[in-house]
């Protein structure tokens, strides 16, 4: 089964108004990626992984409260890191042919 994965982001799930074309970059990847799972299906596996926030250098100016907030609305009440990110976006990738979890979901 070819499989095939992309980096999206909560943003385009929730908005941001920090950086609508950002989020709406996001967004239309997100909905490609549904798009191709269901016209692909089950020839070819589809997924996109979207992270919460990411402490990284481009939010290293926001100010305190800001990040405090955004680390308060992830499920687990913590700061990724860019490092956190790799490898996991290759779970989908390289998941077994018999694994029948839902396709098409973020």
């Amino acid at each position: 089964m070819a499989r095939s994965c992309n980096t999206a982001s909560i943003a385009g799930v929730q908005g941001s108004g920090s950086s609508i074309p950002y989020a709406t970059r996001k967004a239309g990847l997100i909905n490609l990626r549904h798009s191709l799972a269901r016209t692909l299906a089950p020839e070819i596996r589809v997924n996109a992984v979207a992270p919460g926030f990411v402490d990284s250098p481009w939010n290293k100016d926001w100010p305190a409260e800001r990040k405090a907030a955004s680390i308060e609305r992830a499920p687990l009440k913590r700061a990724c890191k860019p490092e956190n990110n790799c490898g996991g976006d290759l779970l989908p990738v390289r998941r077994r042919h018999d694994d029948h979890r839902p396709e098409g979901a973020v």
